[in-house]
C-alpha cells in the first residue's frame, strides 16, 4: 500500500476510511477543477518507480517506468475517464481492432479473434503471415500537442479539452528507488504510465493507426499484430504495403518502431515465407512468440506454452513447500489457488490443450500440490474431494462455458468471422434456445478451437441456466449442474 502513495503523501486508506467526511470537500475541488480546466500542481507530479519486465536486471531498458501520482487526482481522473469512455462508445469512435483499456474487451478477446482467423485458415490449408510489431517507448513518446488535436477532432471541447490539456502540461517527475530520490525533471511528452487516464489517452492517440490498413489488425494498446491470410500471390505485396503505411503513420505521429523486436511468423506447411521489410530492415522470423502472455507457436500447438505455465507453477509450488514445514488443508488450498493455479489457467480458453500428454502434465502439478501430510495415503481423486478442488481439465471446461456466457450476453465483445458465432433458435422446451451451430472440421487444430470445443457442454445446458443474467449466479449454476 505504501508504494501507491504519490508525491502528496496522501495514503489511499485515508480516503477509504474518511470517505464520508471528505466527499463534500473533494466534490467542490473536482467541480472547480473541471470548470476552470485546471488541476492542482501536486496532481501533475509523479514519483517514477521502475517495474522489472524480463531479461537482464542490470539493463535499465528492461524496466517499465510506472508513475505514482496523487490518489486524490486519480479519483478525478476516473471521473473524467468514465465520461470520455461513454462518449467514445456511444458515438462508436474507438477502433474495433483495439482491445486494450476498452470496455468489454481484453487480452483474451484479442487472442480469440486472432486464433479464430488463423485456425480457420489452417483448416482451409491456407498459409498465414503474422506480423508482431513493437513500438519504442510508445507511451512515453506521445506528443501532447498532437494528442490534443486528436481529442478535439473526436469532439472533446471546452472544459474537458482544457482539463486534459492541463493534465498533460507542466508535468514533473522524479525517480524513486528505495531511499534514493532524483531531482525533479520536466515531462515534455508521453502519457503517465500508472495513471488512470493515461491508458485511455494513449488508446485515443493510436486510434487511427489501422486506418487504411487492408489486412486484419489486432491491437492491445500499442501491441500490434497484422494478420495476412494468403489467398493469392498478391497478398504478400498487400501486406508489405500495409507495413509501409504503418511506418508512414509512425513518422507522422512521432512514434517509432523498435525494429529489432518486430517479427514475422509464418504459419502453414505450404507457406512461401515471403520476406518483409520495415524501414529497409528485414523482419526476423519467429517460431514461437509471447503474445499478450501466451506463447503462440507456428504449428498452432500448445506444448511450449503448457511447459512454460507448468514451469512457473512449479516454481511457486516449490517456494510454498520450502517456506512451510507443515501445511494444513485450508492453508494449502488458499496458497495453491492464489499463487499456483493462476499460472496454469491464464487465458486457457485460448490455449486449452488437446494432446493427452499436455493435459496430463498440467494435472500433475495439482497432483503434486495436494500431497500433504494430512492426506498421506489417499488417492488423487480422494484428495480433490476432501479439498473441494475440481480437476484442472474440468476447470478449463468451466472457463470455456463462462467465456461463452460472457459473449452471448454481450459482456465480452468477440468478433468471430469463420463462421460468425451463430446461435440456433429452437422452440423445443427440452433444449436451450441458444445452441451453437456446429462447424464441420477436418483439422485437429480447428476442431479444438474454443468455438468448437465448447459446443457439447454449452448445448447441453438447460434454458434456466442460460437465462441467468448474473455472472456469479451462472457460475454457481454450472458448478452444481456439472459438479465442477
Amino acid at each position: 500500500m505504501y508504494k501507491s502513495v504519490g508525491p502528496d503523501n496522501v495514503h489511499p486508506k485515508v480516503l477509504k476510511e474518511c470517505s464520508e467526511s471528505l466527499s463534500s470537500s473533494l466534490a467542490i475541488i473536482f467541480v472547480k477543477s473541471f470548470i476552470t480546466g485546471s488541476i492542482p500542481k501536486l496532481w501533475s507530479c509523479a514519483n517514477v518507480v521502475p517495474l522489472f519486465k524480463k531479461g537482464n536486471k542490470l539493463d535499465p531498458t528492461n524496466y517499465r517506468p510506472v508513475s505514482l501520482t496523487s490518489i486524490v487526482g486519480k479519483v478525478m481522473e476516473r471521473i473524467i475517464k468514465d465520461h470520455m469512455m461513454v462518449f467514445l462508445i456511444e458515438n462508436n469512435l474507438i477502433s474495433k481492432e483495439q482491445h486494450g483499456f476498452v470496455n468489454n474487451k481484453s487480452c483474451i478477446t484479442n487472442l480469440l479473434e486472432t486464433l479464430d482467423l488463423i485456425t480457420q485458415a489452417y483448416e482451409e490449408d491456407i498459409s498465414v503471415d503474422v506480423l508482431f510489431l513493437d513500438f519504442k517507448k510508445a507511451f512515453d513518446s506521445v506528443s501532447h500537442t498532437k494528442l490534443l488535436k486528436k481529442l478535439f477532432r473526436l469532439g472533446f471541447v471546452s472544459s474537458l479539452l482544457n482539463w486534459c490539456k492541463s493534465f498533460l502540461s507542466g508535468r514533473t517527475q522524479r525517480v524513486v528507488i528505495g531511499e534514493y530520490i532524483s531531482s525533479w525533471k520536466m515531462v515534455t511528452s508521453g502519457v503517465p504510465q500508472g495513471s488512470v487516464l493515461g491508458p485511455l489517452l494513449f488508446v485515443i492517440f493510436i486510434n487511427d493507426l489501422c486506418r487504411g490498413i487492408i489486412k486484419d489488425t489486432k491491437l492491445y494498446a500499442d501491441d500490434t499484430k497484422v494478420i495476412s491470410i494468403n489467398h493469392c500471390y498478391d497478398d504478400n505485396k498487400i501486406l508489405q504495403e500495409d507495413i509501409n503505411r504503418l511506418v508512414k503513420w509512425s513518422e507522422d505521429w512521432l512514434i517509432t518502431f523498435n525494429e529489432s523486436k518486430c517479427k514475422v511468423m509464418y504459419i502453414g506447411k505450404k507457406n512461401p515465407r515471403y520476406e518483409y521489410k520495415l524501414n529497409n530492415s528485414v523482419l526476423t522470423e519467429t517460431m514461437i512468440e509471447n503474445d499478450l502472455g501466451i506463447f503462440i507457436s507456428n504449428n498452432l500447438e500448445w506444448k511450449y506454452h503448457v511447459n512454460s505455465a507448468i514451469g512457473k507453477a512449479n516454481r511457486k509450488l516449490g517456494m510454498i513447500k520450502n517456506s512451510f514445514e507443515y501445511l494444513d488443508e485450508l492453508s494449502l488450498k488458499l496458497l495453491y489457488k492464489s499463487l499456483v493455479r493462476p499460472h496454469l489457467e491464464y487465458g486457457a480458453t485460448v490455449w486449452s490443450p488437446f494432446w493427452k500428454k499436455d493435459i496430463d502434465n498440467l494435472e500433475i502439478v495439482q497432483h503434486r500440490a495436494t500431497r500433504i501430510e494430512s492426506l498421506r495415503g489417499k488417492s488423487y481423486e480422494e484428495r480433490l474431494k476432501i479439498l473441494e478442488l475440481p480437476t484442472l481439465f474440468d476447470r478449463r471446461r468451466r472457463g470455456d462455458l463462462i467465456q461463452m456466457y460472457k459473449i452471448s450476453k454481450g459482456k465480452d465483445i468477440v468478433n468471430f468471422h469463420h463462421p460468425p458465432l451463430n446461435f440456433e433458435l429452437e422452440r423445443s422446451s427440452r433444449s436451450n434456445n441458444c445452441r451453437i451451430r456446429r462447424q464441420f472440421t477436418k483439422s485437429r487444430i480447428r476442431h479444438h478451437f474454443f468455438t468448437n470445443r465448447v459446443i457439447n457442454d454449452w448445448n447441453s445446458l438447460p434454458q434456466w441456466i442460460l437465462d441467468k443474467d448474473n455472472l456469479n449466479i451462472f457460475k454457481n449454476s454450472i458448478d452444481n449442474y456439472f459438479g465442477f
